[in-house]
């Protein structure tokens, strides 16, 4: 998945995680990433503070990293969970709704 995302011209920097704890504990070892791909299913409570940062990241002002949600095909929207905007994909995943997430996160990680 990350090598599809970073192929070519358009590489960007992409962290594919399982969960918010995850994608905090490898951007804080890691650095911060152009896109996090972040599972979306219901996590345990321990998960809500990762979350609230990885949502932070991708709205402040400063230089953002893009946040794209991933869904198993056929769940409903739970647009209270996620930052108003932010692309979801659906598994498996279509190369070209992959692209097309990643593009919108990168554009609005810039703006």
């Amino acid at each position: 998945m990350r090598r599809l995302l970073s192929y070519g011209a358009a590489t960007a920097q992409v962290a594919v995680c399982a969960s918010p704890c995850e994608g905090r504990n490898r951007l804080r070892r890691d650095g911060t990433p152009d896109v996090v791909l972040l599972e979306d299913r219901t996590w345990p409570e321990v998960d809500a503070e990762a979350l609230e940062e990885l949502r932070a990241l991708c709205t402040r002002s400063a230089p953002r990293v893009g946040l794209i949600l991933s869904r198993r095909i056929g769940e409903s929207q739970r647009g209270s969970r996620i930052p108003r905007g932010v692309p979801v994909v659906e598994r498996p995943y279509r190369l070209d709704e992959l692209f097309d997430a990643l593009r919108l996160a990168m554009l609005r990680s810039e703006s």
